[in-house]
């Protein structure tokens, strides 16, 4: 228990305490609630000393001395809370370790918590016990359909990207979408004559597009690996430039359908520039392929949003009067596209990995409003970031050993109708599910189900998925859910209603308020390679005041220079994140990248490391193909 709560008014001291017990102790723990509860009605300090004690027997405090980047995302996900001060450590924690650090927060910070949480200092966010998925990796091959499909989109988005940022070689593309006529070559004009004419046309036109491009700009757009401005944010830069074109051409009588359609494919095609999204593409792994495909989806909705679509590409096309980006056609849905390619996939051959852990965890209050970068195209930390420290808002994750977390489910605590008994049930609502892969949404939600029943819950799936705005922005999550978990439920209940609590938050895409009717969860027989064990039961606590975001980054620089080869490969693992912050030069990485290809005093597997990460960059390709010529048939195929 909170020692910030024995510093509250009365009347909320004891609305939030009744509140938290009767939300978060199961049936089994009511003699235990009740008890607090009379207790601190006379809130004297041997009944506050007598709650804590109460509350602390269900959780165990774990510590991890943060000496690194490692030991930071460890602690980050085992309940480490940082101070206000050190809103930089979250920043980088956020952008290493929580999902995909390209996701837009709309430029809020650890300190938006925190100040909300000054003005609530009673707020928190009790750690669910944790459940460890332990499974293996099943590898499929890839059908031919899948592979084509790829190529085909991929070329596509090639041409499309380089028409609209190469604008310099694409002169005539860009003539297209502005409308331009150049002046028609006068007749009887000598050979010479009409090169010069050539010549002052592509001076006029320069011109034009200096007014509505500078050439410095061009520039920028042109080079897609600057370091200080990433993807998305020239993407949609170049969005909002096309966008102001188009109104004034449209105020000029101008013909503006192929400048909509340059906006729609840019938009289509931001993923493109994700290099994460661009790794699964190209991954080995079928099931890899597929969710490559979903994050394009997702980041073509993300960036749709961010532009001020609310109904994200959809709405976009609508009102741009497009029917459908280059590369497809009217009647082609890439959601359906994708299902279906799917399906294919895991009907392929696939052989398996070792087993690895996965542990599914809640969110502590300070990583709870920042979820949207855990959920590809989720919008809520954009829409209704406060909404995640409402207390019947919960949050669970996936975080793998590295300490990376990815997908996200949001649970809301509350109850529903039994319509056989007319009796009220505590339920957890499952509100919104995000990136979470469908051959591994059933063990998620297993796992998620039993730590919610360690709190006295049932996970409750909607009867309906609902739309784009529904269970998820993916088509392909909320159809695996309808058809593969939610048809085959049969406990069905009525009218869930959130826990009242006397907190008000906005609220945006939630549909927890709607009185929907549910489906009680139960898990399938999980696959026999499957196995779900309970974990950690985890206590928050803050993190010390000298914790230091550039010492922590010295610690991981030190690794560079060490003689180590272990030592080495964790800088390499790491370094990738400093640079993606600007902490740490580009530029320098590259440096040192080569001298690990080159220093024979490395073992042969660090020195490939830093190859292939060089191949990653695309730099310094000389030397790779030089050490190409040394290797032998494995190594040349795994390059």
């Amino acid at each position: 228990m909170s020692q910030k709560i024995f510093k509250t008014n009365k009347a909320n001291f004891k609305l939030s305490i009744a509140h938290k017990c009767l939300t978060f102790l199961g049936m089994s723990q009511i003699k235990t609630f009740l008890t607090a509860f009379i207790l601190l009605a006379s809130l004297s300090t041997q009944a506050q000393q007598k709650c804590e004690a109460l509350f602390a027997t269900t959780q165990v405090a774990v510590k991890t001395e943060v000496k690194d980047l490692t030991t930071l995302g460890k602690a980050m996900t085992e309940g480490m809370l940082l101070n206000e001060s050190q809103a930089d450590i979250f920043e980088v924690y956020r952008k290493v370790f929580f999902g995909d650090p390209n996701t837009s927060v709309n430029g809020k910070t650890l300190i938006d918590v925190t100040k909300i949480l000054k003005s609530k200092p009673e707020l928190q966010k009790p750690h669910f016990p944790e459940y460890n998925i332990s499974t293996v990796e099943k590898v499929y091959e890839t059908p031919e359909s899948l592979s084509k499909y790829i190529k085909s989109q991929t070329q596509t988005a090639g041409q499309v990207r380089s028409n609209l940022f190469q604008i310099e070689a694409n002169l005539g593309f860009w003539k297209k979408i502005l409308d331009y006529k150049d002046q028609s070559i006068p007749e009887g004009l000598v050979k010479d004559q009409q090169k010069a004419f050539q010549q002052q046309a592509k001076k006029r036109f320069e011109v034009y597009l200096n007014r509505i491009i500078s050439k410095t700009n061009r520039e920028l757009l042109a080079n897609i690996k600057n370091d200080q401005i990433d993807y998305n944010r020239k993407g949609e830069a170049l969005f909002k430039t096309l966008q102001y074109i188009e109104i004034w051409m449209s105020k000029k009588g101008r013909n503006t359908q192929n400048i909509k359609q340059a906006m729609v494919d840019l938009v289509h095609t931001i993923g493109f520039g994700n290099q994460s999204t661009q790794n699964l593409i190209k991954s080995k792994n079928g099931m890899d392929k597929i969710e490559g495909l979903k994050k394009l989806l997702d980041e073509r909705d993300a960036t749709a949003m961010n532009l001020g679509y609310q109904g994200h590409f959809h709405e976009m096309q609508q009102k741009l009067k497009i029917d459908f980006p280059t590369g497809l056609s009217k009647n082609e849905d890439p959601n359906q596209i994708i299902q279906q390619l799917e399906s294919e996939t895991v009907n392929q051959n696939y052989i398996t990995k070792p087993t690895e852990t996965i542990r599914v965890r809640s969110l502590s209050i300070q990583e709870s409003p920042f979820r949207s970068c855990l959920g590809g195209s989720d919008c809520s930390t954009r829409t209704y970031f406060d909404k995640a420290l409402d207390p019947n808002y919960n949050y669970f994750t996936m975080t793998n050993k590295d300490h990376q977390s990815t997908g996200h489910a949001t649970v809301v605590l509350g109850e529903a109708i039994d319509p056989n008994t007319n009796a009220k049930i505590k339920v957890a609502f499952l509100d919104k599910l995000q990136n979470v892969p469908n051959q591994m949404t059933e063990s998620f939600l297993t796992a998620v189900d039993k730590s919610l029943q360690d709190k006295g819950y049932r996970l409750a799936i909607p009867k309906d998925v609902g739309d784009h705005n529904g269970l998820s922005n993916m088509d392909t999550i909320r159809h695996f859910v309808q058809n593969e978990i939610a048809s085959r439920l049969t406990e069905t209940k009525t009218e869930f209603t959130p826990h009242d609590h006397q907190y008000k938050f906005e609220n945006a895409y939630s549909r927890a308020y709607t009185k929907p009717t549910i489906k009680i969860f139960n898990a399938k027989l999980l696959d026999q390679n499957t196995e779900i064990t309970k974990g950690q039961e985890l206590k928050t606590y803050l993190a010390e005041v000298t914790l230091d975001k550039n010492q922590l980054i010295q610690e991981v620089l030190k690794l560079k220079d060490s003689e180590n080869p272990e030592d080495v490969m964790k800088f390499m693992s790491t370094a990738q994140g400093i640079v993606s912050l600007n902490l740490y030069s580009r530029s320098q990485f590259e440096q040192d990248l080569k001298q690990f290809m080159l220093a024979p005093a490395l073992n042969a597997k660090t020195q490939k490391t830093a190859m292939y990460n060089l191949v990653g960059l695309k730099q310094n390709m000389s030397l790779v193909y030089e050490k190409m010529n040394a290797m032998n048939d494995q190594e040349f195929l795994q390059l």
